[in-house]
């Protein structure tokens, strides 16, 4: 088999997986009809977010709003973005955004990356945050440990080399190499809520420590009634009815404790991070 064979072999056997793991993301990636036309007339919902803040969970979550109360599409555009390129998200998810965003009937949950849409207003958003220095130090131990490899060839290699990289530096380290990654997406997003009166706030931290009261505000935020059923129903979807697991660096979802980088950063690290990062502190109402 000759070369542009192979290529064509390739390309055709990674847009395969990619159209059998996401039948609808791909529909509209390629910009076909059957996608908008299942969709309901209810106004999209975009669920901005970040790496490291129970995006895993954030599945279960929509899943259960969906089927008890929304009857809407599911788009998982992040991870799709993820499977298609070798690119950064942001990128992938900008380039095609006027295809992957459509402004009725679609919950777009987790978006891990701003994504500048023109028609932003015609959308309910929600932002969904965590403190940015729990989120740089949780990103430590996935990258070295718990992370799934990724399946594309490029993007595999690139990811075993950072995590050959990072399982050779500490955790104060690894903050001072990756907070710019982080801070390019709370800045973007401070922006927003700043911009975006009709934005709904929801903070992992609340989500934790205060998980009734985040539930209803998550309910409300989607123009639905909360009552005991559906609180108790967001908290099981997010493993809120569970106690805190204790610590384990060998799991994915390590530690769930806000506050943690205080105990694993040193003080110059937390005095660096807090600089950097004051004005999205501030901003998001967190403590230094």
């Amino acid at each position: 088999m000759d070369l542009k064979k192979i290529i064509y072999s390739n390309f055709i056997s990674k847009e395969f997986k990619l159209k059998r793991k996401y039948p609808l993301e791909h529909s509209l990636y390629s910009g076909h009809s059957d996608a908008v036309l299942k969709g309901s007339n209810q106004q999209s919902v975009l669920f901005f977010t970040t790496q490291k803040t129970a995006s895993s969970g954030v599945n279960k979550l929509f899943d259960f709003i969906n089927r008890e109360f929304l009857n809407m599409q599911i788009v998982d555009v992040s991870g799709f973005a993820y499977n298609l390129s070798s690119d950064e998200e942001s990128s992938t998810l900008f380039r095609y955004r006027q295809n992957l965003f459509r402004s009725k009937g679609f919950i777009y949950a987790p978006v891990r990356d701003y994504v500048p849409l023109g028609d932003l207003e015609l959308y309910r958003v929600l932002l969904f945050l965590r403190d940015p220095r729990d989120v740089l130090v949780s990103s430590y131990f996935s990258l070295k440990k718990s992370h799934v490899v990724p399946q594309n060839k490029e993007r595999r290699a690139h990811f075993l080399n950072l995590r050959n990289y990072i399982s050779g530096i500490s955790v104060d380290e690894h903050v001072r190499l990756m907070y710019p990654f982080f801070l390019s997406k709370y800045t973007h997003y401070l922006a927003l809520y700043r911009t975006n009166s009709s934005l709904s706030l929801l903070r992992y931290e609340d989500m934790i420590n205060k998980s009734d009261e985040w539930a209803d505000a998550l309910l409300k935020s989607l123009d639905l009634v909360p009552d005991v059923a559906s609180i108790e129903g967001v908290k099981q979807a997010m493993g809120l009815d569970q106690p805190l697991p204790s610590p384990n660096e060998a799991k994915h979802i390590r530690s769930k404790k806000p506050g943690d980088y205080r105990d694993k950063l040193s003080e110059d690290s937390i005095n660096f991070l807090n600089v950097v990062f004051g004005d999205v502190i501030r901003g998001f109402g967190y403590e230094f």
